[in-house]
């Protein structure tokens, strides 16, 4: 073997050595990704993901919520209150949690059926609409 041609293949060996170095970054770059790796597994399995971070939170309003204690009033506060400023006024806070909830429970139910009945919607407007053009309506005019 001659040195050109031992030169010829070093240079490949090299070429494979680098190649392979590469490979094993842009690895070991996609193994050390834990924001991508996490959104792509969120992207995949969002149920499972929805459903962990409910027990989570759950639990989490179970453990806080079982140590705090509410300290009483004083017998005398409530009655001495209601006699310069009258009786107390009803709670509006139960209607306006009841009425966010009611509005995040119509958000979650309209983003989740939304692409379900999509094709339906288009084909219903498209039906609509060609009825409308093959009539010969003309297009209402502006008031």
């Amino acid at each position: 073997m001659n040195d050109l041609d031992r030169k010829r293949q070093l240079l490949i060996e090299l070429a494979r050595a680098r190649a392979a170095m590469t490979r094993q970054g842009a690895g070991v770059r996609a193994g050390l990704d834990v924001s991508g790796r996490l959104k792509e597994s969120v992207r995949s399995n969002p149920v499972p993901w929805v459903v962990g971070g409910v027990v989570v939170a759950g639990a989490f309003v179970l453990l806080v919520g079982s140590r705090r204690q509410a300290t009483p009033a004083p017998a005398n506060v409530w009655r001495d209150l209601s006699a310069k400023y009258g009786p107390p006024r009803e709670e509006v806070l139960p209607t306006a949690a009841k009425t966010g909830v009611a509005l995040a429970a119509i958000t979650a139910a309209v983003r989740w059926l939304l692409p379900i009945f999509r094709p339906l919607l288009v084909t219903w407007i498209s039906q609509r609409v060609s009825a409308h053009v093959s009539r010969g309506d003309p297009p209402p005019r502006p008031r």
